[in-house]
């Protein structure tokens, strides 16, 4: 990643691109090698893919479980708005909208379980970034909004078994989309 060309292009100096690819270089969307610089990182391999979605399995369903149960009426109005105004991504721009705004349904479910801790190992894993990466299209984005009406419907019903099962079948779904894609 050229760096001086970076800089050029965005009329800005070097240190904040640096400050950036640092940024990024945490996130694992970009490395750092010895005499050369930063470079994109390479996608998930499988085995990355299968521990990713292994501790997702074990957090994000017990986060939904908790939602239900702690989340309150201003949290959980503002989960279900954003679950309708997320439409499946057919173009590359509205799948990246709707990836940033898939993630941020994810966290705000985890805000909403009240348990920092697991808030903050999911935010982490930056889980969103990497899936997707791996696959662009529409049947991604459309099949996740269907998951995503079904555990809003358990969140507002507050029903925290059906909330859990809901955020348990859509990390299986989205794995079962996703494998095929991942290196091996």
């Amino acid at each position: 990643i050229p760096i001086d060309q970076l800089a050029r292009q965005l009329g800005v100096s070097q240190t904040p691109i640096r400050e950036a690819l640092s940024r990024l270089e945490a996130t694992g969307l970009v490395t750092k090698q010895h005499f050369v610089g930063y470079c994109c990182a390479p996608q998930l391999d499988r085995r990355q893919l299968d521990e990713l979605y292994e501790l997702r399995l074990l957090l994000e369903p017990f986060a939904a479980r908790c939602a239900a149960e702690r989340m309150d009426e201003g949290q959980l109005q503002q989960v279900a708005r954003l679950a309708k105004a997320m439409e499946p991504g057919r173009t590359r721009r509205s799948y990246d909208r709707f990836a940033v705004q898939d993630s941020e349904l994810h966290d705000l479910i985890a805000i909403g379980s009240g348990n920092q801790l697991v808030r903050d190992s999911l935010a982490r894993l930056h889980t969103h970034l990497h899936i997707f990466r791996l696959r662009f299209h529409s049947t991604v984005t459309r099949e996740a909004s269907t998951e995503h009406a079904a555990l809003v419907r358990a969140l507002e019903a507050r029903r925290p078994a059906d909330a859990e099962a809901a955020m348990r079948a859509h990390i299986e779904r989205s794995y079962q989309r996703l494998q095929a894609f991942a290196r091996d």
